[in-house]
């Protein structure tokens, strides 16, 4: 029986990528950097803010990676909800799931302190039991610490647990602590890498995930 949902933030529940990229390029330009395109930063995107930075300024820099990511967070505070929206229909599942009595929570490599402001600005207040994010005591995703902490404070079992992310990195943590993998083929990264890292399933509109959760139910009573 399925009891709870972890999601993924950025490609997963808001489409975050423009103020990301924007946000990254004002930084790099404002060190003499190269900026990018913006369809280039899903793939720099989901490993955590510091190794967007060092991929953004390039191994060739690393000089300047501090100064880059300070300056980015800077930037990024002021403008993260100038182009952001949710995914379509995401809000609509979540109030679903919530009605259903499913708990829910949120697993982001975004330092959390973002993470928190992003939920509370476009959820409902309370729709999520627990948001967590990078800390600077934190390991980011792919290590499973934080799904592992967020399992005792839902208080379910892993094989009670979905986790929905759009990037390897969310199928490696939930393999790694035996939850359900679903991923978000709306988000950033390729369908082929949620293929890659073993997806339980795989879904391309947020309204089949309230399907997924009732064959895992059936399928893990």
């Amino acid at each position: 029986m399925i009891k709870a949902v972890v999601f993924d933030l950025d490609g997963t529940l808001i489409n975050s990528l423009e103020d990301l990229a924007q946000s990254m390029n004002a930084a790099l330009v404002e060190n003499g950097l190269p900026i990018h395109p913006i369809e280039k930063y899903k793939l720099m995107i989901g490993d955590g803010v510091t190794t967007l930075a060092k991929r953004a300024a390039g191994s060739e820099n690393a000089a300047v990676y501090e100064p880059v990511l300070a300056r980015m967070r800077e930037i990024y505070k002021r403008n993260a909800t100038n182009n952001t929206a949710t995914y379509k229909g995401i809000a609509q599942v979540v109030k679903q799931l919530k009605s259903d009595g499913i708990k829910l929570a949120v697993l982001t490599n975004k330092l959390e302190s973002f993470a928190l402001s992003l939920v509370d600005y476009f959820f409902e207040k309370d729709t999520f039991d627990f948001v967590k994010g990078a800390t600077l005591a934190s390991n980011v995703k792919p290590d499973p610490a934080g799904m592992l902490e967020l399992l005792k404070q839902l208080d379910v079992k892993p094989g009670e647990t979905i986790l929905v992310g759009d990037s390897g990195v969310d199928m490696q943590v939930a393999d790694a602590v035996g939850a359900f993998g679903v991923g978000a083929a709306w988000g950033f990264r390729p369908r082929e890498e949620l293929e890659k890292y073993r997806a339980k399933a795989i879904i391309d509109d947020p309204e089949q995930l309230l399907a997924v959760v009732g064959q895992a139910s059936r399928q893990y009573p």
